[in-house]
């Protein structure tokens, strides 16, 4: 008791000191943007992306010497917006339905789930019942807001209640976009579950995904993950240094550097053909090129011919024949399934049509190297022009994926 007591003692002079001589945080609390996302409760996502967010505005603030606060968000708190997207704050604007600001608007949406949530306990509905239900009102409220996911929309609310709240705290907002395994550090292809356009590829090598539709000219945003990682050290570095206050960065290759979905499509094709995924039998699946939408209406009708039409057959034969043919709509019925889960998640990036400007991003790049932050740019890459898509995608990319990620 009296050893416990001591540590008590030591723990909380430690966490004292520690808060004084804090100078930067970094937000990163984040239910990501991956495979999983249609499973996620808006409970969850709103506490982790949102409130998490604030809880960390809210220590930093107690900070005695903190300087500076670094927010890593996304890049698509935009939303859907078409053209060129600025580095500058978000505003609610139409979307605040008639509140007064986004503080109002998160307390809303606090109260609203806490609610939802009695009214499904007091039902006595299964946690897979009160998830589902969870999920649905995540899209709901997403949506009533004018955003395509509950992703984006809380990662966006998080970005307005801290602006609103931080008060004299300097700010720095991370925007990455799809983020992909290292390039270089700390090793090529280096990367942690299956994320982002992985789960187009998995779906795709796995013999799961026949059809995707998407724009074939649209402009697939990704980053590898050790230049997000670079440009959050730039930044802590050199806004720390200078006091450059209340900056944004898009972390993006979009603007110097664009890679098409298209492009996309033809490397995995290229290299699933010459390094085939084998099954848990052992067995070699085997691939072809996609069949590609130009647009989601081409894409329903040919789900409602190749999976609807013959579903609705095979359910009326089992309930003719007493399940007989059981096995087959199980399996027509899980590929149709899997290949809308795959649309109804990519969709806002398959068909996405902004581009990201990132100006600061290219301003702090050379602000690392002309300071003397580090020895050369290199050692802290941020340059997204460095990047060959073929090389990386083929040679560093989906050998890292197979390796770490594909079971």
């Amino acid at each position: 008791m009296k050893g416990s007591l001591y540590t008590t003692i030591e723990l909380f002079f430690f966490f004292f000191h520690f808060v004084q001589d804090l100078h930067v945080t970094v937000s990163t609390s984040s239910y990501y943007f991956g495979w999983h996302l249609t499973i996620l409760r808006y409970d969850v996502t709103l506490g982790t992306n949102t409130s998490g967010a604030l809880h960390v505005l809210n220590f930093s603030k107690k900070c005695a010497k903190i300087k500076l606060l670094v927010h890593v968000s996304t890049a698509y708190v935009c939303g859907e917006a078409p053209g060129i997207l600025m580095e500058k704050p978000l505003n609610l604007g139409k979307a605040a339905r008639g509140r007064s600001n986004v503080v109002e608007v998160w307390n809303g949406e606090n109260e609203l789930v806490a609610n939802r949530l009695h009214q499904l306990h007091s039902q006595n509905l299964t946690d897979k019942e009160i998830t589902s239900a969870m999920q649905n009102l995540g899209l709901e409220r997403a949506h009533y807001y004018g955003w395509p996911n509950t992703y984006t929309f809380t990662k966006a609310m998080a970005e307005m209640v801290m602006v609103e709240s931080k008060g004299d705290l300097p700010l720095v907002i991370i925007r990455p976009t799809m983020v992909t395994s290292t390039l270089k550090d700390p090793f090529p292809g280096w990367l942690e579950g299956v994320r982002t356009v992985d789960g187009v590829l998995v779906s795709y090598a796995k013999g799961r995904l026949k059809c995707l539709a998407h724009k074939p000219e649209v402009v697939l945003n990704l980053i590898p993950a050790d230049i997000v990682v670079n440009a959050i050290i730039g930044a802590m570095g050199m806004e720390f240094a200078e006091q450059h206050l209340d900056l944004i960065y898009h972390l993006s290759s979009s603007m110097k550097n664009p890679i098409k979905v298209s492009d996309i499509h033809d490397f995995m094709f290229t290299f699933f053909t010459k390094h085939p995924w084998r099954d848990r039998h052992g067995k070699e699946v085997q691939v072809a090129k996609l069949t590609n939408f130009s647009s989601m209406a081409c894409f329903h009708v040919y789900m409602a011919i190749r999976f609807q039409l013959p579903l609705k057959i095979l359910g009326l034969l089992n309930a003719i024949l007493g399940r007989k043919w059981e096995a087959n709509y199980v399996a027509l019925h899980r590929k149709f399934k899997s290949g809308m889960q795959v649309i109804d998640l990519y969709k806002p990036y398959l068909f996405f049509e902004g581009i990201f400007d990132d100006t600061n991003l290219e301003d702090l790049r050379k602000r690392v190297s002309e300071l003397g932050f580090c020895e050369n740019g290199d050692q802290l890459n941020m340059n997204t022009r460095s990047i060959n898509w073929e090389d990386y995608i083929m040679d560093v990319h989906i050998p890292g994926l197979v390796q770490f990620a594909m079971k």
